[in-house]
């Protein structure tokens, strides 16, 4: 046989198999087009089903008309079928007794269903080589039987009492899906580096997401969605498969604390714009024919720096119990930009601060800092002087930089980790005043009318062995803080916390009658030819004390004893 006559016979063959089924159609649908005319009649208005059969190219069930890729389908059949037990299922009887309404799509894939007030199935016929994918409504009855025609699956079911539009149905076409394997780790970036170090561990449980790129722009935008997800196992591996030729981006959930250090360039920016704000910004742009693996994913956390800010009462650079913390001072931490251990002029810039915290009413401060180096230090105020730390080790500032302390703390810091007892101690010095004054009725006091004495030295040396006397090495070392007395005769030391003895330079032709506490060791030698008063105060001041009223009396010589110049012993 020729090839023109096998054609034409499968022509005729095709053309006698439609005019088959059209003929059974109209044969189970002539009682329901009498049917409707009767109700037509008595109840004089119709009621419009309607919709679109569209080809969903991605498969996610809407009809996104905007894009070039979805349009109409002509051509496709639209039932109604009464839903006669209100089942919300086409059962066999209803389908036996044929629709109550159907129509074709038109060029733009509209259709059109008049029925009457009642409970109706709406479903499509299918076609050979296409799967449904809107709506997702099983409404066929489990055991229907529809003989060598095909109903789709899924449609919808209601009451009607209103005209109802959009009732779309959504069809792609099935072909063969060849897949391939996205692969990668999750690491816990110790370092914050971006990329795997010695140390850096794998972390489980995290969720990774492939999303389909459906405008291949490269981010992540509300029109894309989820096509799969992978978490990550003990060894921080996922896996992802994926459509062979399909672009995605796969990005990573974030969890509460972490941040991403790999990837992280402007160019992996790929999360905006969209409803879930637990992704990641930066993430992987692939369209993949063969396997991947090397796609990783590198997070840290926030170290935590702390300590307490005190007020050092003895000024002997340790905390003790009695020593309170100090409010509203300023704790900051300069990148250590050379790794130098140092904060240079050129880092000790507000541009370089990494943190920065105000110590609270129980002077306790705290730094959430990248991994990194860092130099920590106080913000300095007037009056106050720093006690700790205060080793040789502790200095961290350069000479030249001005407004933070010389002492802190060089450090760095890795992932999650918590530097607790950074402390800072400092101290303000006390203040050790009295008059001198001539005790002209020697009587140890200073009465109304005796007047202060102009011009006196009044030296405190520090007490170092707390033996309540200037011993020669104490003398030898120089005096902590002197002073001259003013025209009242009244003097100030400044002195550090500590225990002082308080003494004055004699004179000649003066002879001390107030405080009558010896002061001075036995043996001592002065320098100089100078004299120290025999007598005087021992003194402990803390921090910010005020130590007033130790006086120094002192009687003439030649008013109480008429012989030549001198020293009165």
């Amino acid at each position: 046989m020729s090839l023109l006559a096998l054609l034409t016979d499968a022509a005729r063959a095709r053309t006698t198999h439609a005019r088959s089924r059209r003929n059974a159609r109209q044969r189970r649908s002539a009682p329901a087009v009498e049917r409707l005319e009767t109700l037509q009649l008595l109840s004089g208005y119709q009621y419009d089903i309607s919709g679109y059969k569209f080809e969903d190219t991605n498969h996610n069930g809407y009809f996104d008309y905007k894009n070039d890729y979805e349009h109409g389908l002509k051509g496709w059949e639209i039932r109604a079928y009464k839903d006669n037990n209100y089942n919300g299922k086409l059962d066999q009887s209803e389908y036996d007794y044929g629709p109550a309404a159907e129509d074709w799509t038109d060029k733009y894939g509209k259709y059109d269903l008049k029925v009457d007030k009642g409970n109706y199935i709406v479903v499509e016929v299918q076609q050979d080589g296409w799967k449904q994918s809107a709506p997702n409504r099983n409404v066929l009855s489990y055991s229907l039987d529809t003989g060598d025609e095909s109903l789709g699956k899924y449609g919808y079911a209601g009451y009607v009492k209103s005209d109802s539009y959009y009732n779309n149905f959504g069809n792609y076409k099935e072909r063969k899906v060849e897949y391939v394997y996205k692969t990668g780790t999750k690491y816990e970036d110790m370092n914050a580096n971006g990329s795997y170090d010695t140390g850096d561990t794998p972390l489980a449980g995290w969720k990774i997401d492939a999303y389909v790129d459906y405008n291949k722009d490269g981010k992540i935008n509300n029109g894309d969605y989820l096509y799969t997800s992978s978490t990550t196992d003990s060894s921080g591996n996922y896996s992802l498969k994926l459509v062979k030729g399909v672009q995605y981006i796969v990005v990573e959930e974030l969890k509460s604390g972490w941040h991403q250090s790999t990837p992280s360039d402007d160019s992996d920016l790929v999360s905006v714009n969209t409803s879930n704000t637990n992704l990641g910004q930066y993430g992987y742009v692939v369209k993949l024919y063969y396997n991947e693996s090397g796609n990783d994913f590198f997070n840290y956390r926030n170290a935590t720096k702390s300590g307490t800010k005190f007020e050092d009462l003895n000024a002997n650079a340790s905390r003790e119990g009695n020593e309170g913390g100090l409010a509203g001072w300023t704790i900051r931490a300069y990148n250590d930009l050379d790794g130098s251990g140092v904060l240079e002029s050129s880092e000790a810039v507000a541009s370089n601060i990494a943190a920065s915290a105000v110590t609270n009413s129980s002077g306790f401060y705290s730094l959430s800092l990248a991994p990194g180096s860092y130099i920590v230090v106080e913000v300095t105020q007037s009056g106050w002087y720093q006690s700790y730390p205060a080793g040789t080790g502790d200095i961290v500032v350069a000479n030249g930089v001005t407004g933070v302390g010389r002492f802190g703390y060089a450090i760095t810091l890795t992932s999650g980790q918590t530097d607790p007892g950074n402390d800072f101690g400092n101290y303000q010095n006390a203040e050790i005043s009295g008059t001198k004054f001539e005790d002209k009725n020697y009587n140890g006091y200073q009465d109304n009318w005796e007047k202060g004495l102009k011009g006196w030295d009044i030296r405190a040396y520090a007490d170092t062995n707390s033996n309540g006397v200037l011993d020669q090495s104490e003398y030898n070392a120089g005096p902590a803080a002197e002073d001259w007395t003013d025209a009242w005769g009244n003097y100030t030391l400044d002195v550090k916390p500590g225990t002082y003895i308080i003494v004055e330079v004699q004179q000649k032709d003066w002879k001390q009658t107030a405080p009558d506490t010896p002061v001075l060791a036995g043996n001592l030698y002065f320098h100089n030819w100078e004299r120290l008063g025999k007598y005087g105060f021992v003194i402990t001041v803390t921090s910010g004390d005020s130590d007033t009223d130790n006086d120094f009396g002192n009687v003439y010589k030649r008013r109480y004893n008429n012989g030549g110049s001198g020293y009165w012993s």
